[in-house]
């Protein structure tokens, strides 16, 4: 079962997942420019917010509908409705459960950060080669607490029912249902965690979602508990219990069939 997470109190820290609100003077998010200069910013600030971080940068994003046909997502039907002005393709939801980083990938991301961005990052239009991350910074961040969060939110003026976002409560994952899978750019190497089934597991979604909330998704946390002394950064000594949340689309069947396509950044 997919349980309904709005009646729980799930945190960030406890769980791998937050629902926030947040209303706020929308861009078009189909305009790589106005996500870059303004989205960008207020995403930073907004997570900053509400998990006192020091300091936030985003750098990267994917828009998503389940308009678009792929392997994962086969019941899309005619063409897609709008693409990214200047931008990446509009995607298919992602319907394989996996975490976005691995207790390798998630450090090496940090530390490419400090390069000048490769020809697949993001921000490279607007960076040039300059880093995101200073090089001497970098080493000083990884001595000390980091994590990476997505912001998932709804960009449609309809909410979330075709193929919502599930989340797996962080504290039913077992380090012995990860499985490690590479993926390859063309110029870098990254991995994942996909996931073995587990009746353990407790997943979670917001029904109805729209676009005045934000899904934090925790997606690395170097001080999380679940490979708390079996990284770089040793075991710390306030760990928190969420290292990430896994995370998949999936199909609603309460859904109504005619209801609008998702439309997700």
């Amino acid at each position: 079962p997919v349980y309904n997470a709005r009646i729980a109190q799930a945190t960030l820290d406890d769980n791998g997942f937050q629902l926030v609100k947040h209303r706020w003077d929308h861009v078009d998010y189909y305009d790589e420019e106005q996500l870059l200069q303004t989205y960008y910013p207020e995403v930073c600030a907004l997570i900053k917010r509400v998990t006192g971080a020091k300091k936030v940068l985003a750098f990267d994003h994917n828009i998503r509908t389940s308009a678009v046909a792929s392997w994962m997502n086969k019941s899309a039907e005619g063409p897609v409705p709008k693409q990214i002005k200047k931008g990446n393709a509009v995607q298919s939801p992602a319907t394989v459960v996996h975490n976005d980083y691995t207790m390798t990938s998630a450090p090496l991301r940090l530390q490419l950060l400090s390069q000048p961005p490769k020809a697949n990052d993001t921000l490279a239009k607007v960076l040039g080669q300059t880093p995101l991350i200073a090089p001497e910074e970098s080493s000083e961040l990884m001595k000390g607490r980091w994590a990476m969060v997505n912001l998932w939110r709804n960009i449609s003026e309809h909410p979330v029912q075709d193929m919502p976002l599930a989340m797996c409560d962080s504290s039913t994952i077992s380090n012995d249902d990860l499985i490690t899978f590479e993926v390859r750019y063309t110029d870098r190497t990254g991995e994942n965690y996909f996931a073995k089934h587990s009746d353990a597991h407790r997943w979670n979604y917001f029904p109805q979602a729209t676009r005045d909330e934000a899904i934090l998704l925790k997606v690395w946390d170097s001080h999380g508990a679940a490979f708390s002394g079996q990284t770089a950064d040793p075991s710390p000594a306030h760990a928190v219990p969420a290292t990430f949340s896994l995370h998949s689309a999936f199909v609603d069947p309460t859904a109504a069939a005619d209801c609008p396509k998702r439309e997700s950044i």
